[in-house]
């Protein structure tokens, strides 16, 4: 044993040098950013000697770790290369699995602003965020965002926030008054919860947004000149869109819905609510209310006022009401002859053949609202007591612990049936636990 003394010290001496030697990170903290902090010091981990930009506490911090931003407007600086290969600047780049978050969850005053090049796309624009997969952003505004003119779809994608893949998840934000010279004016891919998309514009398709889950979010008078005014072949749950506008499809193109509401929309062509063209991804519509919506072209072919289905693509509408809207051609549902509806438990006029369960009578909404499209002045979509939507649904595999677009249980503990709609009629005196 003695002959083995000296080595078993030396194992135990390597293992003391390499504890000591054990970065500070070894314990996750959080970084701080305060604009323009004069006091500003590596490890950036308290208020005091915080970062001054949010690049440079990204740069600093760890997998895992949060970084805290101050309320300000960061509108200086940037990095490129995110993602690789694209020559955007963007503003900030999330390309770390952390958490950037504003330190009072505060949007309305906590302002990441990207920049146009003279008041457009081109080489000296910038995008406000590059985000990895399983990196989050919450709680800031996402503003004045705009992409370059040429090039791949990295660089002309998404003047407010690019994301790779569905991965990464954005909270509390809003994406607004953003452009892309491409597509999707605000945001691209992401995982997005109790959001406010508005005001962004594309000059391609996805005016609002392009791919992406998203739930419990707004969009408001997003604009394209294609189609998908709102957004385009997106997984919605219990989102609005209203007074978007686009060529075709004012509300959406493509994807999925679930208890939505689409109201205001407008298509200077067709679709003024959600349309499905060729673009290689189905519609289906799952309780969702769509009204009020206008379609404003009168050529052959055109009009749709709240659906449209064409050029071969198959969708599905099922516990859904599309009613009082506006086409030339098919006001609430239309179908070139091409595209092919499967309709099911659905209030919609006129009806069609081989719609099965579904009614064309009025739906009785608490309040129709007027007029069509962006001259769309709102009413109040649930149901009145006696409307033919109530208990008229589908039950669904989904349902079971899903929320209305009031976050009421999907489907009424009295009836035990799904209504159509976005909106489920709970007899006045109802009480629900809330957890």
């Amino acid at each position: 044993m003695k002959n083995r003394a000296p080595f078993i010290l030396s194992i135990l001496a390597i293992i003391l040098v390499v504890f000591l030697l054990q970065p500070a990170y070894a314990g996750l903290t959080n970084r701080y950013v305060v604009k323009n902090n004069p006091g500003a010091a590596a490890p950036y981990d308290t208020l005091a000697n915080a970062a001054g930009d949010i690049q440079t506490a990204i740069n600093n911090a760890y997998a895992g770790e949060t970084v805290l931003v101050a309320a300000a407007t960061y509108d200086t600086g940037g990095t490129n290369n995110w993602p690789a290969g694209g020559l955007l600047t963007n503003r900030v780049a999330i390309y770390k699995e952390i958490t950037v978050k504003s330190i009072n969850n505060d949007p309305a005053n906590t302002i990441i602003r990207g920049a146009t090049h003279n008041g457009t796309n081109g080489p000296a624009a910038v995008r406000c965020v590059y985000m990895a997969a399983n990196s989050h952003l919450i709680g800031f505004t996402l503003t004045g965002g705009a992409t370059a003119s040429d090039g791949s779809i990295l660089a002309r994608y998404a003047g407010g926030i690019f994301c790779p893949s569905t991965e990464a998840t954005v909270s509390n934000c809003v994406i607004a008054n953003n452009i892309s010279e491409a597509d999707c004016g605000g945001i691209y891919y992401g995982t997005v919860f109790n959001s406010i998309i508005s005001n962004n514009y594309a000059k391609g398709y996805s005016g609002g947004a392009k791919n992406g889950i998203f739930n419990n979010c707004t969009f408001n008078n997003n604009a394209c000149v294609y189609q998908g005014g709102g957004a385009e072949n997106i997984t919605a749950s219990n989102c609005i869109f209203a007074y978007n506008t686009a060529g075709g499809g004012g509300a959406a193109r493509s994807g999925t819905y679930y208890n939505c509401l689409m109201y205001g929309n407008k298509a200077l062509l067709y679709s003024g609510g959600a349309m499905e063209c060729s673009s290689g991804h189905n519609l289906k519509i799952y309780n969702c209310t769509i009204v009020g919506n206008h379609a404003a072209g009168n050529g052959a072919g055109l009009g749709g006022g709240g659906i449209v289905f064409s050029n071969g693509r198959t969708g599905t509408v099922c516990n859904s009401i599309v009613y009082f809207n506006f086409g030339f051609k098919g006001s609430n549902i239309y179908t070139d002859g091409s595209g092919t509806a499967y309709i099911t438990n659905s209030c919609t006029i006129p009806s069609m053949a081989g719609w099965v369960g579904s009614s064309t009578n009025d739906p009785l909404f608490a309040l129709n609202g007027t007029g069509y499209g962006t001259n769309h002045l709102a009413g109040n979509y649930r149901l009145q007591k006696d409307s033919p939507c109530a208990n008229s649904g589908l039950n669904q595999s989904w349902m079971p612990g899903a929320k209305d677009l009031d976050g009421s249980p999907r489907i009424d503990r009295f009836s035990g049936t799904v209504d159509m709609g976005c909106y489920e009629y709970h007899p006045r005196g109802t009480m629900f636990k809330v957890r």
